[in-house]
């Protein structure tokens, strides 16, 4: 590895990440891992970073679980949307592969960062709220996202769901930052967008809210999605 000042930086914030996350998952007895794409997709400037909530699961601490392990991609190395996507286990991830189908979008997909904002595995979201120090677990996540985003510097960043970006303090409302509606109405907004050194975009939870992933509004998100990502 080359001894760039992105690749030092990450290098730290990886090992950072690795030590408090076995502090903390000792205590939660959480199983972690902040990425679901491999170490080598972690290119600064990449055209997307996709984040989640959490990893969904109730895998518990293991005291044996190596630093590599931050990153759950396929063993081909591809991220978790490629590497599963004929997996039924999977079927969260139908509707992003929906969105991402077309031959530019898929480009994207197969090369962004996919992580999620808080690292420690549950069963739902909610679960999150039962943890033992879930605050400073919470606290120190929040913090180390952030500081991920600085270091990767993303060209576009995707929030799948609500909690990343409340997490993250991005403030948006309907009437200013709504990008693509449901209908005329403009009550039902599907894509969220806030502009600023990196451009933010905010869907529904690919797992939730089933009505704003109906296939015709799977079909909207993609042709907005192709006009604003992939430019030349």
């Amino acid at each position: 590895m080359k001894n760039t000042k992105f690749e030092h930086e990450l290098e730290l914030w990886i090992h950072k990440v690795y030590q408090k996350c076995n502090e903390l998952g000792q205590i939660l007895n959480k199983d972690y891992y902040p990425f679901q794409c491999s170490k080598e997709s972690l290119q600064k400037g990449v055209e997307l970073l996709i984040i989640g909530a959490n990893p969904g699961g109730s895998n518990p601490f293991s005291a044996n679980k190596e630093i590599d392990k931050l990153f759950n991609c396929g063993v081909d190395g591809s991220n978790a949307y490629i590497a599963y996507e004929n997996d039924p286990q999977w079927k969260i991830n139908q509707p992003v592969l929906e969105i991402f189908s077309t031959p530019n979008l898929r480009k994207v997909l197969e090369n962004a960062v996919i992580m999620n904002a808080v690292y420690f595995n549950t069963a739902e979201v909610k679960d999150l709220s039962l943890l033992e120090n879930r605050k400073t677990a919470l606290s120190f996540c929040i913090q180390m996202t952030k500081e991920f985003i600085d270091i990767l510097k993303p060209k576009a960043i995707l929030m799948l769901g609500f909690d990343v970006p409340k997490w993250l303090n991005i403030r948006y409302n309907k009437e200013e930052n709504g990008l693509l509606f449901s209908d005329k109405t403009k009550k039902s907004a599907l894509i969220f967008e806030t502009k600023g050194v990196i451009p933010i975009y905010i869907i529904h939870h690919p797992s939730r809210n089933y009505k704003f992933n109906s296939t015709e509004n799977l079909n909207k998100k993609q042709e907005v999605f192709e006009k604003i990502l992939n430019r030349k």
